[in-house]
């Protein structure tokens, strides 16, 4: 069970079957002292209770009751097996109970029976099954993300492209894709919650890697009210990240400041940098967009700056996708110093600024993600379990 809002989103806390299970289990050895001091007619406490009537082993199992609870609500791989060896345990240990116990009640037996078999199946569902198996679909112990549109789009072109930085006069793009010099686009400024549309010239051409081309852009013919939009733009990411360009010379040279609107964000592994999208961000990790072949558990290093110095964090590839888009890799930081924690913090409080949304994980998206993370899970032995005794569980 999901906990979703209005909009099929769901809300970042931990869902409340896992919490209502927990406690079920949590009173069912209170819950079996009350029927049997009941059904054997002897004192619940006291002198000759149903207490000191427990053996040994009905004590372990009572005690699994207990641990089967904790097993539910810490969500851990140990977990799942723990709850599925306690239930089959005392499954079986229910029944040998009812033959030996004459005071044994067959209704008793049905119900608790039932309810171990019911609460087995609900956690062979694969998309309750998966977040055991994987951390990153433990959605209530994630860092708040979020997410910002910061792009350019090159109206016309449906291609990937990277905004490093503006200035009232131009930006600076980087395409996997070549465009003819001279050329005049017109192309869509987009930063939070600002979005521009204007034409712009290809001023120069450079190779900034072996998969993209950098692109000066000067804009063209601005009316007063973009030119109002720029500013305001140009306002907002002064507070965070700035660049001073009076000392560039030749074609460089520029004759207002330009601001690194994307953090003039990269991804390096084994030498091979380049250019990264931001999708969204936490204090623990990111997603993005990038032309660098990565590989999940392999380790890259992070590059953003926030005003004038850059940081570099280490990073764990938790996982990767691809689509029409381009590469797309979840990264955990790891080994942050303080000054880059520090100006992370600062990076998100701008992105807050500009427009940035909390991220929500949708209910479409988290089963997706359950599906891609099946084959790390016993979900296979599941399906046989599911296969041999005809049982649909979804």
């Amino acid at each position: 069970m999901l906990i979703l809002n209005g909009k099929g989103e769901i809300l970042l806390r931990k869902p409340i079957s896992i919490i209502i299970l927990s406690v079920l289990f949590f009173l069912s050895p209170l819950a079996i002292l009350i029927v049997n001091a009941a059904l054997n007619m002897v004192p619940l406490i006291g002198y000759g209770s149903i207490i000191f009537r427990l053996k040994i082993f009905d004590i372990i199992i009572l005690s699994l009751y207990l641990i089967s609870s904790l097993s539910i609500f810490l969500v851990r791989k140990w977990g799942w097996w723990v709850l599925i060896f306690s239930a089959v345990t005392m499954f079986v240990y229910n029944l040998i109970t009812f033959f030996i116990n004459p005071f044994s009640s067959l209704l008793i037996l049905l119900l608790m029976n039932l309810g171990l078999f019911l609460t087995a199946i609900i956690f062979f569902r694969k998309h309750l099954i998966a977040p055991y198996f994987n951390p990153q679909l433990r959605w209530w112990k994630q860092d708040q993300r979020y997410e910002i549109d910061i792009y350019l789009k090159l109206l016309g072109i449906n291609k990937n492209v990277i905004i490093s930085d503006i200035s009232e006069g131009g930006c600076y793009i980087f395409v996997d894709f070549l465009i003819d010099s001279g050329a005049v686009l017109p192309v869509l400024v987009v930063c939070g919650d600002f979005h521009i549309s204007i034409k712009a010239k290809i001023m120069r051409i450079a190779n900034e890697t072996e998969q993209y081309y950098g692109y000066g852009l000067m804009f063209q013919n601005l009316n007063e009210v973009e030119k109002e939009g720029l500013r305001q733009l140009l306002n907002k990411l002064k507070a965070f990240s700035q660049f001073e360009s009076d000392n560039i010379d030749s074609d460089e040279k520029r004759t207002s400041t330009r601001y690194f609107i994307a953090n003039d964000l990269s991804i390096s592994m084994d030498r091979e940098n380049s250019p990264a999208n931001l999708m969204d961000i936490s204090r623990s990790g990111c997603s993005l967009l990038t032309a660098v072949e990565m590989e999940t558990n392999h380790k890259c290093l992070f590059h953003f700056r926030v005003k004038q110095t850059i940081h570099t964090v280490p990073a764990l590839v938790i996982w990767k996708k691809s689509d029409k888009d381009g590469r797309q890799y979840g990264l955990k930081f790891q080994d942050m110093d303080k000054p880059s924690k520090k100006a992370l913090y600062k990076m998100i409080s701008s992105f807050l600024r500009l427009g940035a949304r909390k991220r929500k994980i949708t209910k479409k998206d988290f089963y997706q993600r359950c599906e891609e993370t099946l084959n790390e899970t016993p979900y296979k032995v599941v399906l046989f379990l599911k296969r041999l005794f005809n049982i649909n569980t979804g």
